[in-house]
């Protein structure tokens, strides 16, 4: 079978989607090897698929840069409309509008656009509920990450629940190649380093980090509660930002708060007015390399996520598989990926968040072991997920 492949979108911000792109196709080409590949990059090879240069498997197509909107619905569409193939995988985003093809398996990661279309730009919400219509009426098959995404997916757009493939985001598993150390809070050695994670042979990828140069290179404060995740308002970073100022202003909170990810918008606002007691204590790092996530996560006492709409939401399984404690909003996706590993608060609750964090924060509060939140991270597994989309080939 001949798959054409697009992953243009890595060239891009590298964010979730764009992660979870890249980790289900190089784990696809690892386990499909029957199939021949035409991957479709946009300016240059992902390093992550540099090997494939002179593979028999893999063919590659290099588009150059161009106005993103423009790229996508004319550049990619023209190249991908003359191509032959069995299979259109689009990993990332929809196909262009105007592709017609048998064999489009399309990947929506949720509804935000009409279940929170607040948090977005008008174009945005416009552009992206077109983008899914169409992707309703010309897919054989639509990919999706979530129980709670397929059901909407369902509910919104009609898409019958058998033509909707779920395969869950992951961990990826250099995230388990962590060096020895200690990089805990209170000196405790790092769970993840110290366990056979089972990988195969060569040098961790994360060989050189440490937490020293982890706490220089984003100037972190030495005992600190952390978020990541993009910085855009359905993440609900204002209702944490507000909880926390009022906790440090009346309980003296021994934790700093550290806020990682890149800028979206609608953000500035938010940032620019943190409450003064707490403006030297909150330290927002911007954009973090992906060998640095380990030790940043590895270092935090407790891990926030108080985002009121997800797909699914990676980071709290990442964070778990730092053996991290991971407290988050109750929100249905969470509590589906979670279970109960997590502790949660009520979502939108500033009250309640407050509450949680003193509660988790209480020398006394007993989390799930640190084994059990490494095991439950790799619950999901990519190479599991490549198997669900064994239905659309």
């Amino acid at each position: 079978m001949r798959i054409v492949i697009d992953l243009t979108a890595l060239a891009d911000n590298f964010s979730g989607m764009e992660r979870y792109a890249l980790n289900l196709v190089r784990e696809l080409l690892k386990q499909r090897k029957e199939h021949h590949y035409i991957l479709i990059f946009k300016e240059e090879i992902h390093e992550a698929f540099s090997q494939y240069k002179d593979s028999s498997l893999v063919e590659t197509l290099i588009l150059p840069r161009r106005n993103k909107l423009w790229f996508y619905q004319a550049t990619l569409y023209g190249a991908v409309r003359r191509m032959q193939a069995d299979l259109f995988f689009f990993p990332a985003f929809p196909a262009p509008l105007f592709l017609r093809k048998k064999g489009i398996v399309n990947t929506i990661f949720d509804m935000g656009c009409w279940d929170c279309a607040d948090t977005m730009t008008g174009r945005m919400v416009q552009y992206f509920r077109l983008m899914y219509r169409n992707a309703a009426r010309c897919s054989s098959y639509i990919v999706t990450i979530s129980e709670f995404s397929k059901t909407r997916i369902h509910e919104i757009l009609g898409v019958a629940r058998e033509k909707i493939l779920v395969a869950p985001c992951a961990v990826s598993e250099e995230f388990y190649q962590l060096p020895a150390g200690d990089v805990n809070t209170g000196g405790e050695k790092n769970p993840v380093a110290s366990r056979d994670v089972n990988t195969a042979g060569g040098e961790s990828f994360f060989s050189d980090q440490t937490p020293g140069t982890i706490m220089e290179t984003y100037h972190l404060p030495e005992k600190y509660i952390l978020c990541l995740s993009t910085l855009e308002p359905r993440k609900n970073l204002k209702l944490l930002i507000e909880a926390y100022a009022e906790l440090a202003a009346e309980n003296g909170c021994d934790y700093d708060l550290v806020l990682a990810g890149r800028k979206g918008w609608k953000m500035d606002e938010v940032l620019n007015h943190i409450p003064p007691e707490a403006v030297q204590r909150i330290h927002i790092t911007g954009y973090i390399e992906d060998r640095d996530l380990p030790p940043l996560y590895s270092h935090a006492k407790l891990f926030v996520f108080p985002s009121h709409y997800e797909g699914f939401g990676i980071p709290p399984l990442e964070a778990m598989a730092c053996g991290v404690p991971v407290l988050c909003s109750n929100i249905e996706v969470l509590r589906e990926v979670l279970g109960d590993q997590a502790e949660y608060f009520v979502s939108d609750d500033r009250e309640s968040l407050k509450t949680a964090l003193l509660d988790c924060l209480d020398e006394s509060h007993v989390f799930p072991p640190r084994e059990s939140l490494i095991s439950y991270s790799r619950k999901y597994s990519y190479k599991e997920s490549v198997k669900v989309l064994e239905r659309a080939f």
